[in-house]
């Protein structure tokens, strides 16, 4: 099925000078990828998606000519469990993966992977983080 017959490759570049934010900004490049004839199953291996992302994104892009932009592009907010690390502990946490693992006291480590992030935040905070959750924090760490 084609996806964003009523939306052009030029109004989602258009739109990219409006809106903040990665996840805001992936979602329009993706529509306009899609538009140039990318297909799904790519997007999702260059964005590192699953392609069911990708198809949501692109429904998600066929409703603006029917609902504003924010409406579409970004993510309402959604309550939810607060979260293990206070926002000074992600400050801090930031801080400690600018250096290096061996000056947070991982001599054998040459770079951050997950793994040891999740390590890092249990012996550090002292909490307990999923290593896909460790992968959500660290690309909001990115994004700062």
């Amino acid at each position: 099925m084609a996806r964003l017959e009523d939306v052009s490759a030029d109004e989602l570049r258009r739109y990219l000078e409006e809106v903040a934010g990665r996840r805001a900004t992936l979602r329009l490049v993706v529509g306009i990828n899609y538009k140039a004839g990318v297909p799904q199953s790519t997007l999702a291996d260059w964005y590192g998606v699953s392609r069911t992302t990708i198809h949501n994104w692109l429904a998600r892009l066929e409703r603006l000519d029917e609902e504003p932009l924010e409406a579409v592009v970004y993510d309402a907010d959604r309550p939810g469990r607060p979260p293990k690390l206070s926002a000074d502990r992600r400050a801090q946490l930031a801080s400690l993966l600018e250096e290096s693992p061996a000056a947070a006291g991982f001599d054998d480590a040459q770079q951050w992977t997950p793994r040891l992030v999740q390590r890092l935040i249990r012996e550090e905070f002292g909490v307990t983080y999923s290593r896909r959750h460790v992968r959500e924090l660290l690309s909001e760490v990115d994004e700062v």
